[in-house]
């Protein structure tokens, strides 16, 4: 063999070599490509696990309204295994009673509060039936239930509405009225602090002194102003207030009646009764929380001012927000021994509900635009 062939042979070999390197490298570089796309893809995935119907397990019925049902239900594949309340607004009812307003309303309030004491949304969806809520799980059920079972003492009621006090001044903040103050809006969640819940009827947009015009509310909680026609502000949830207060010492709102027309006469024209078990405090607190004028209420041009009365003395409201004082009632022991009481439906194959999610072919049917949403910070 001559020493150009010998020469020849070895470049050839050579080249080989490298090109056989250069496929593997090729090979290394397309698997490192195709693993980077199947982890994008299970990235999005995860990030997007929990805005399907798919997505949840129903563990139970927590309670049934106008629109629709609230579920007790986790995430299916979660090793935490976290309850979650999902809230179902039916689009057909929403639609036929013009209201779908009030559920867009109730998405765009949550998710904008960031309040330990305001129900915190998780994520939102919808299907072509129904919008979706997965809303924080309160197992203490509401206060409604809690005040069938046994009323408060006056510094338990002093503790609960100090935490009232403390949502209702995040929502005012954001320019947000709640317009419906009750009991029954007001859950115990699972360290048995109150939670504030079901925003359907709350407002945004309201600065300063500016008013809403709608008619809305539960009759017994409704401030006079609603009732005379004069429009609703901030100072309308802190009549809601003083309602609430009265009723988780006294058993009753306000100005209670069974006749309506009674009821509201009432509320618009009697002074509230100051039982002769109030405190001194209490019932000059009362006085000034449901004050008939709204420019005269208490607390309307100063928040400040409700939290320094009398009544509040020994709160510290700076420990009181971030959950450093326990709550003086063990609610969710109370609610577990007067468990008939309550309506939570523990047995999941009594629940007959089932929905479908959008598919490419119905994607853009019935849409409420912009509805889905994803807490990122949880």
């Amino acid at each position: 063999m001559t020493n150009n062939n010998i020469i020849n042979n070895e470049i050839r070999k050579e080249f080989n070599d490298i090109k056989g390197e250069e496929n593997t490298n090729n090979n290394k570089i397309n698997d490192i490509k195709e693993e980077k796309k199947l982890n994008t893809i299970k990235i999005i995935k995860d990030s997007n696990k929990g805005i399907k119907f798919a997505d949840y397990i129903i563990l139970g019925l927590l309670g049934t309204g106008s629109f629709g049902r609230v579920f007790k239900v986790k995430l299916k594949d979660d090793p935490s295994s976290k309850i979650y309340a999902m809230k179902v607004i039916n689009k057909n009812i929403l639609i036929r009673k013009k209201q779908m307003k009030y559920a867009v309303g109730e998405r765009n309030v949550l998710k904008r509060c960031d309040c330990p004491f305001i129900v915190k949304l998780y994520f939102s969806f919808q299907t072509m039936e129904n919008l979706y809520l997965i809303e924080e799980y309160c197992p203490g059920g509401d206060l409604q239930n809690h005040l069938k079972v046994s009323l408060l003492e006056e510094e338990e009621a002093k503790f609960y509405i100090a935490e009232v006090i403390l949502a209702i001044e995040h929502l005012h903040d954001l320019n947000i009225i709640y317009r419906d103050l009750k009991p029954e809006n007001i859950l115990i969640g699972g360290d048995n602090h109150i939670i504030l819940a079901d925003f359907g009827l709350a407002k945004e947009g309201i600065e300063g002194n500016l008013l809403s015009r709608s008619f809305c509310g539960s009759p017994a909680y409704l401030p006079p102003e609603t009732l005379n026609l004069k429009g609703v502000g901030k100072s309308g949830d802190i009549y809601g207030i003083g309602a609430v207060l009265y009723e988780m010492i006294s058993g009753t709102p306000p100005f209670y009646a069974n006749e309506i027309n009674v009821l509201f006469n009432k509320i618009k024209n009697c002074q509230v009764v100051l039982h002769h078990y109030f405190s001194e405090d209490l019932k000059d607190l009362m006085k000034k929380l449901l004050e008939k004028d709204p420019d005269k209420r208490f607390g309307v041009f100063d928040k400040n001012e409700i939290k320094q009365h009398p009544f509040f003395k020994g709160i510290d409201w700076e420990k009181l927000e971030k959950k450093e004082i326990n709550p003086p009632v063990n609610f969710i022991k109370q609610k577990n021994i007067n468990d008939q009481i309550f309506t939570e439906n523990k047995n999941a194959k009594k629940i007959n509900f089932t929905d479908v999610d959008y598919n490419d072919n119905n994607k853009f049917s019935k849409r409420f635009k912009n509805f889905t949403f994803i807490r990122k910070d949880d």
